[in-house]
């Protein structure tokens, strides 16, 4: 009963989180054409200030934090690393990462799969990730039929052990890397 509830109380998290985010992705008119577009602030240069901005220029997301959660590092390491403070569950920071997932899933030609499936069989979802191939925290998605631009999206969380208990009970940390893959000249 308690796993049936967390799945619910999970779901309806994902989809108040989706309705939160402002849709992120491209215009779906252009079909994820202008994203990496000339203009936009490049990778090489995000900061903490300016890392939503780099994302929604490079990437065409457009994350919103949760409450309560703060960047806390953004580096160029061969694309956008970036760590956020977070007193928080891991639900609720697997409702952040999936609906970052729903918005590249949506503007994927192809779907999101798993950076370690040879298959490349598309995901519906992390978790669904996590069942089906047990070593999920990387997918890559192209935007092209002919897969010569794409995005590899990989996630971290970090979890507080609780010593009294031995369990993990918190996370205190959330980190995202987004890179281009293929050409985007």
């Amino acid at each position: 009963m308690k796993k049936l509830l967390a799945v619910l109380l999970s779901a309806l998290m994902l989809f108040s989180l989706a309705a939160c985010t402002g849709g992120g992705g491209s215009s779906e008119d252009d079909g994820g054409k202008n994203i990496g577009k000339k203009g936009g602030i490049p990778i090489k240069e995000i900061t903490t200030e300016n890392w939503a901005q780099v994302v929604e220029d490079n990437f065409g997301l457009t994350i919103t934090l949760p409450e309560g959660w703060e960047i806390s590092s953004a580096k160029s390491l061969g694309g956008a690393h970036i760590d956020f403070t977070c007193n928080t569950t891991e639900e609720e920071a697997f409702v952040f990462l999936e609906g970052i997932f729903a918005d590249l899933k949506a503007m994927s030609v192809s779907g999101v799969s798993g950076h370690y499936d040879i298959d490349e069989k598309p995901q519906e979802s992390i978790k669904a990730a996590i069942e089906e191939l047990g070593n999920a925290d990387a997918f890559n998605l192209w935007l092209d039929e002919e897969k010569s631009k794409g995005i590899h999206f990989q996630y971290s969380i970090h979890e507080v052990l609780n010593k009294e208990t031995g369990e993990f009970d918190s996370v205190d940390e959330v980190g995202i890397y987004l890179s281009q893959k293929g050409s985007w000249d």
